[in-house]
């Protein structure tokens, strides 16, 4: 939505902004580092084109969603949002949000993969704990949302021990129970859009009749998350960078360890406890933090 002034890019509830740069592109959105003209904050906006109602619906869905959580420390609350319609029946949002300069959790682990520097186990817990208070929030709704795409490309540093957790774009209410047919094909097509590949539950590579959807797909991309943060990259990384078959490998139920590990076996423990097959033996979101803060009491850096 353009400006009257010639210098500003985007006017949002109030806010006029101009565009600095592009710094990502999603599937379906396009992220660039703005300035408030006014304040001189930088921000962040997300700029979405809808071409379906469907997609309108799922991006006024996104903002209810960040606005319904501005309260959650590690939740990103957004700052603006405006709505504009163009031709060819295509309406374009922007989203704007606060810039985190520290970046993402998953370029973090980039950084550090290259020379093994392993988080010690307090922060990882730290760090994990957050993560988890923020899927507890979208859990506990009613009825519950359930994010879909939890990874550490999701997770912001706002400092170096705070994150927050974004991206609500893939959100969807559950539980979900697979119809038919057509509603499995129609449920894996829309988890292979919105879900990562190396980060998806099992479930959502095949959702066979009678199957029900529900907050252990999270609880699964969870364990990713938490294996991710101890050793740099998904437990399903590997199969993918390989060729090989990442449902397939999902599906096993094998997860290998480094032998260098330098984790207590609590957290490896978890871990596979996180990424059971099936998905009714998964912890809820609240037996995982009670299992986490079990981990931190059994830490050797707590002791």
């Amino acid at each position: 939505m353009g400006c009257i002034n010639s210098k500003c890019d985007i006017e949002a509830d109030g806010r006029r902004l101009v565009i600095l740069k592009e710094i990502a592109q999603g599937g379906f959105s396009v992220i660039f580092l703005a300035k408030d003209i006014d304040s001189g904050e930088k921000v962040v906006v997300k700029k979405i084109e809808c071409h379906s109602t469907g997609e309108v619906e799922r991006t006024k869905k996104e903002i209810r969603i960040h606005q319904g959580f501005g309260a959650n420390d590690n939740i990103i609350h957004i700052l603006a949002a405006a709505e504009t319609f163009l031709d060819g029946g295509i309406t374009r949002y922007y989203l704007v949000f606060p810039y985190r300069n520290m970046g993402s959790l998953q370029a973090e682990l980039e950084r550090r993969s290259q020379s093994k520097e392993y988080f010690d186990t307090n922060k990882v817990i730290s760090l994990f704990e957050q993560i988890c208070n923020a899927v507890r929030s979208l859990h506990h709704c009613n009825p519950p949302l359930i994010h879909r795409d939890l990874k550490p490309a999701n997770v912001l540093f706002i400092d170096e021990d705070h994150v927050e957790l974004t991206d609500f774009g893939s959100c969807i209410n559950g539980p979900i129970s697979v119809k038919d047919g057509k509603h499995s094909r129609h449920l894996v097509d829309d988890a292979g859009e919105h879900s990562t590949m190396t980060y998806r539950a099992p479930e959502l590579f095949n959702c066979d009749t009678g199957t029900v959807l529900d907050q252990s797909i999270d609880i699964w991309s969870l364990g990713c998350v938490l294996y991710a943060i101890c050793y740099f990259k998904s437990p399903f990384d590997e199969a993918y960078e390989k060729g090989d078959s990442v449902p397939l490998a999902a599906m096993s139920g094998r997860i290998k360890f480094p032998s260098d590990s330098p984790f207590p076996n609590s957290l490896n423990e978890l871990i596979l406890q996180l990424l059971k097959v099936e998905s009714r033996e998964r912890p809820n979101i609240d037996s995982v933090m009670a299992l986490l803060k079990s981990c931190k009491s059994n830490s050797p850096d707590t002791n």
